[in-house]
């Protein structure tokens, strides 16, 4: 997005309600890359989705979105995760979010 990469990673461990999505801004495809620094997640769940992970970038219709997987509120660690597309934004200061 305007001459910058953008990374998402999934961080904290993966059967908890802590996992999400984590992001870096980089200077190439190769990097180097700087972290945001954040206390908690660059993009966590929301409502019934809970706990985010394993993002993948799309563009639909001049949109930036995500396709990710999740954990129902109440069920993260047991049972199966669910598929979501989310359609992000950006911030003034260049950061992705949930639109």
């Amino acid at each position: 997005l305007d001459g910058v990469y953008h990374l998402l990673y999934s961080a904290n461990r993966w059967d908890t309600d802590r996992y999400g999505i984590g992001q870096a801004t980089c200077a190439s495809a190769l990097g180097p890359c700087e972290k945001l620094e954040a206390d908690e997640p660059s993009i966590t769940g929301r409502g019934s989705a809970v706990a985010p992970g394993g993002a993948e970038f799309v563009a639909i219709d001049g949109g930036l979105w995500i396709v990710h997987h999740t954990w129902a509120a109440g069920r993260v660690g047991v049972g199966g995760r669910s598929v979501l597309l989310t359609r992000l934004a950006r911030a003034e200061d260049g950061t992705l979010h949930i639109a």
